[in-house]
């Protein structure tokens, strides 16, 4: 029984004596998170961040992949959004920690004891699923720690990126690094002589998709430019009239106008601002997009080259923080304005073009590629051209997600064409329903993996109990009845012996 204690004890932290040799690895995973990240933009490395923390934690018992993971993917977190510190409101410390400890429970439950039983090709997948379902439990403070979001650069999963959802395709990838991992120490095949060779080249095919991906990238991607509407975006809060009037020196023709968005202290500051836009629009015929954040309520207005709003919508909520129905102008553009950089669930077509506006400031660039990389991804899934103005900057996105401008002054200008095709329905693909799933099932499949592994040692020790009673039986039998004969002997053994297989 005590060398029984030895080997579960030894199942659960035998891993640990190697932990600070693992360590080095799992820290690659950690230095390649970091470049791929939003803090470099090396994003064709993402495509094997992932593989040093699969080798590292492979082997390395629960405990030891507990520790190697969590302290790896926390300090990618630290290291990812340190600049959360200088944003009002954010809670860093819970975002770190789910960012470090969520991630790391899938690769801590696939080297549970029971875990061993299940076929090497097949752990991959369950790593996968897990990994998918609790980063997709990641709060939306942390979502800009969902690894390789930068994916949205390249052309290999650009397509299958934004529709499969982050969490999916992080999934995936962990997926496949722990695969690498399992055929490096479990080489098959006629070459299984020389150990490692299998997982090394699969390590070694992820890096050079990778590189394709990257190369495949710099190429430009043909755009619709049929059915075109210009577009003049003013990011100047301090005189937006007067900027306003600069991007239209040389325009003799109508223009669509935004503007971003304003914070406003009063009713009579409202009033100043509404007096002010719409004298603007009336007298340059323009069609002005202006958006107010009060305290505790913030209000869009469309004028159509009159001195009152044409349409206007109320949100109530912070500034920056509220969501809902977007404010719609039914005409050939189909312009909708939003009161956020976030959206519900909508309808979107090919014609369709989508204002996003918000007053805070990026507290970091790495935030303000966050925020890029957000809109081309649902660019992308709704097929809609769209136009993100915040403190200080903007981006126009095509329907294809590619990015046609970027606000570097006090406005900028862009001719946005309609996309090709029409996107996904309510904006959101169907496929996304798969994380949410994976959500609440990831948690009861890891709590149904440890609850498991004492059931399988208790019955190990009732095997092992039964075999030893077993084992004394017959040598009473041999004792008390000797007048048995060889043959009834060997057939009552035999009979003991395929009840103990059984």
């Amino acid at each position: 029984m005590a060398l029984l204690n030895n080997l579960e004890h030894e199942e659960l932290f035998g891993g640990l004596r190697g932990v600070p040799l693992r360590m080095l690895p799992a820290l690659g995973t950690t230095l390649l998170l970091y470049l791929s990240g939003d803090m470099v933009g090396a994003w064709p490395l993402a495509w094997v961040a992932l593989i040093p923390l699969c080798f590292a934690c492979r082997g390395a018992g629960p405990v030891g992949a507990l520790l190697l993971a969590a302290l790896s993917l926390l300090l990618a977190a630290v290291t990812q959004s340190f600049w959360l510190l200088d944003v009002e409101g954010a809670a860093p410390l819970p975002a770190w920690l789910a960012g470090g400890l969520l991630p790391a429970i899938p690769l801590a439950a696939i080297e549970l004891p029971i875990c061993r039983k299940i076929p090497w090709a097949l752990r991959p997948l369950l790593v996968a699923v897990l990994a998918t379902g609790f980063w997709a439990l990641l709060p939306p403070q942390a979502a800009m720690l969902v690894p390789l979001g930068g994916l949205i650069e390249g052309e290999l999963l650009r397509l299958a990126w934004p529709k499969l959802g982050p969490s999916t395709v992080a999934g995936c990838m962990l997926g496949l690094g722990w695969l690498s991992a399992e055929m490096f120490h479990r080489p098959r095949g006629p070459l299984s002589r020389w150990p490692g060779w299998q997982g090394l080249v699969l390590a070694g095919l992820l890096l050079a998709a990778g590189g394709i991906d990257w190369w495949g990238s710099l190429t430009v991607r043909p755009s619709n430019r049929r059915d075109t509407v210009s577009f003049y975006v003013v990011t100047d809060a301090s005189d937006p009239v007067g900027a306003t009037a600069d991007a239209l020196a040389n325009r003799t023709r109508s223009a669509i106008v935004v503007w971003r968005q304003l914070r406003v202290k009063d009713d009579a500051e409202r009033a100043a601002w509404l007096e002010q836009a719409g004298r603007l629009a009336s007298s340059r015929r323009i069609t002005l997009v202006m958006v107010l954040a009060g305290p505790d309520a913030t209000t869009a207005y469309a004028f159509a080259g009159a001195p009152h709003p044409a349409a206007q919508r109320r949100w109530l909520g912070a500034p920056g923080e509220v969501s809902g129905e977007p404010l719609v102008l039914e005409d050939s553009w189909q312009l909708r304005v939003f009161p956020s950089l976030a959206s519900d669930s909508h309808w979107s077509t090919q014609w369709s073009t989508e204002i996003f506006t918000t007053p805070l400031e990026p507290a970091h660039p790495a935030q303000e590629r966050f925020w890029v990389r957000e809109q081309r991804r649902e660019a992308v899934v709704r097929a809609s051209r769209q136009i993100a103005v915040w403190a200080g900057g903007g981006v126009a996105v095509d329907g294809q997600g590619n990015v046609l401008a970027r606000g570097e002054g006090r406005w900028f200008a862009v001719l946005l064409p309609a996309a090709e095709e029409m996107g996904e329905a309510l904006g959101h693909p169907r496929l996304r329903v798969l994380e949410r799933i994976l959500a609440l099932a990831a948690p009861v499949l890891a709590l149904m993996l440890l609850a498991l592994t004492p059931i399988s040692w208790a019955k190990r020790r009732w095997r092992l109990a039964r075999h030893n009673t077993q084992a004394v039986a017959i040598e009473e039998v041999q004792d008390d009845e000797p007048n048995l004969s060889k043959e009834e002997t060997e057939k009552i053994t035999r009979r003991y012996k395929r009840d103990d297989l059984e």
